[in-house]
């Protein structure tokens, strides 16, 4: 069943994505507490058929996080001391924000630009009005903090409330990581793939893979790279 729900997100892609974008989505954040929905929705294996991808979403029953980089599907689940990191392909999620992305271009991180809002305006200005892009940052982190969702109530009783008590909370510091992310100028995208007032979702991913989960704050190190798709980037 959830198979066929996948199916038709597939369907109505197009619409979805806009023709001034390579970044697509399927499903939407906002339904989660609309209409109570952290169903199995999206299937990874056929998202994973387009070639490079790139993508961020919850695990079904917001029982994780999903980040894909350049195809390899990661998936964090919260443990006692230590997040649970492991590659599951057939992983499903709620909802999926992804592009495909083949060649990036390399921009300096100015050394001004050290939380995530930095980075967000930073972004912003160099991306034209009415964009959505993938973007990854590789850099060392002078301390990260963020989080994997760990909901163990039922779908129904999902609120805003319950969400964040939902999450499960982890840090490290002084260690080289990556941020997968993506961003959006555009009006009406709050509270598709990023909370409303927000032009940003991002996941961490340390360099040694042990530690993965959506970004709460981070403090960069001097020395960062910004990376845009190729496309976005030369504009």
């Amino acid at each position: 069943m959830q198979i066929g729900l996948a199916s038709s997100f597939l369907a109505v892609l197009p619409t979805i994505a806009g023709a001034d974008s390579d970044t697509h989505l399927l499903g939407e954040m906002r339904r989660m507490f609309t209409a109570q929905d952290i169903k199995p929705n999206v299937d990874l294996a056929e998202v994973n058929k387009n070639p490079h991808l790139y993508a961020l979403g919850p695990v079904a029953g917001l029982k994780g996080e999903v980040t894909v980089l350049d195809g390899q599907v990661f998936i964090s689940t919260a443990g006692k001391a230590r997040p649970n990191v492991s590659i599951d392909p057939k992983v499903r999620s709620v909802f999926l924000v992804y592009a495909s992305v083949p060649a990036w271009h390399s921009v300096n991180v100015p050394s001004a630009v050290v939380t995530e809002n930095d980075l967000a305006g930073f972004i912003d200005t160099l991306l034209p009005r009415n964009t959505r892009s993938a973007f990854l940052v590789e850099g060392t982190a002078l301390s990260v903090r963020y989080h994997i969702q760990n909901y163990k109530g039922q779908a129904r009783d999902l609120t805003h409330e319950a969400h964040d008590r939902s999450k499960v909370f982890y840090e490290f510091t002084n260690a080289p990581a990556q941020l997968v992310g993506f961003f959006t100028n555009r009006e009406g995208d709050g509270g598709s793939f990023v909370h409303l007032g927000q032009k940003t979702h991002i996941h961490v991913i340390s360099m040694d893979r042990k530690q993965m989960g959506h970004l709460e704050s981070i403090q960069l190190a001097p020395g960062a790279k910004l990376l845009l798709p190729e496309k976005a980037g030369s504009l």
